[in-house]
Parts: C-alpha cells; sequence; structure tokens
C-alpha cells in the first residue's frame, strides 16, 4: 500500500509489535488489507493513514486511522452489510461493490470471534468542498501467547 498511497500524495505508516497467535483460519490478513485499501481510497491526498497494532492482557488490538467521507449515525452498523455503501462514499465517485467491509467483518466475528467498529470524530476537514472526517477502524480479536 505504500506505493498505491505515495502515488496519490499520502502515507502508511504502520506501528506497534504483536508477538501474540490468534486462532483461526489463515484468512486474517484479509481483514487490515481490505481496511487499508478502504483509507488509501478514500482519504484525501496529503493525508497519512496510520495503522498500529497492539496486544492487550487477551486480545490484539489493530486499529486504522485516516479521514474519510461522512458516515451517517444510521449508517453506521450497515457499514458492514454486503454490498452497502455509505452515501457520502458513493459521491466520492471512488469505485467500491459494498463487499470488503462485509467480508472483513465476517472473518473478525464469525471466524475469529472478535469485534470490528468503526468511529469518527466530528471535526471534519473541508477539501475542495467536501467533507472529510478522522476516521478510526479497530479490530480487537482474542489472542494466546
Amino acid at each position: 500500500f505504500k506505493s498505491l498511497a505515495h502515488s496519490q500524495g499520502k502515507s502508511v505508516t504502520l506501528s506497534g509489535n504483536s508477538y501474540r497467535k490468534i486462532s483461526g483460519q489463515d484468512v486474517f490478513e484479509l481483514v487490515p488489507y481490505t481496511i487499508i485499501d478502504n483509507a488509501v481510497k478514500y482519504s484525501p491526498t496529503g493525508y497519512d493513514i496510520s495503522v498500529s497494532v497492539a496486544d492487550k492482557s487477551s486480545s490484539t488490538i489493530l486499529v486504522v486511522k485516516s479521514y474519510g467521507p461522512r458516515i451517517e449515525s444510521d449508517e453506521m452498523i450497515s457499514i458492514f452489510s454486503r454490498y452497502f455503501r455509505a452515501k457520502a462514499a458513493i459521491r466520492t465517485k471512488n469505485p467500491g461493490t459494498g463487499i470488503g467491509l462485509n467480508i472483513a467483518s465476517k472473518i473478525v466475528r464469525e471466524v475469529f470471534h472478535g469485534d470490528i467498529k468503526v468511529i469518527q470524530k466530528d471535526n471534519p476537514l473541508n477539501i475542495d468542498g467536501f467533507l472529510f472526517y478522522e476516521t478510526d477502524f479497530i479490530v480487537e480479536v482474542p489472542s494466546f501467547p
């Protein structure tokens, strides 16, 4: 993603360490792939995307922070539904099918028995008449040493 982001005037930074294992099928890498891909696709030019990972007492947490289009409060749960795209995401004219976050959610919740959520802060950036909001995708999965 670093080269794709760079070509769009963005950067992706990685931080944190995780030395734990998560129990489940070998598909977890699709989760950060999907979330980071969306962050690169929807974030405005010149704004960084940060990815961090940390181990807590019994879980591992992945956080992807970026700026993105508004997700209305009534869309927050639907964002993980198959074929759903937020209204503001559609207005960006970026391509999308509404499948990626659905698959990521199913992997996190059904395969790894974890949780995935999105939080947006109400501090928009107005760039050329389009509002972007600080957006955090947070994934937490149980882990073992």
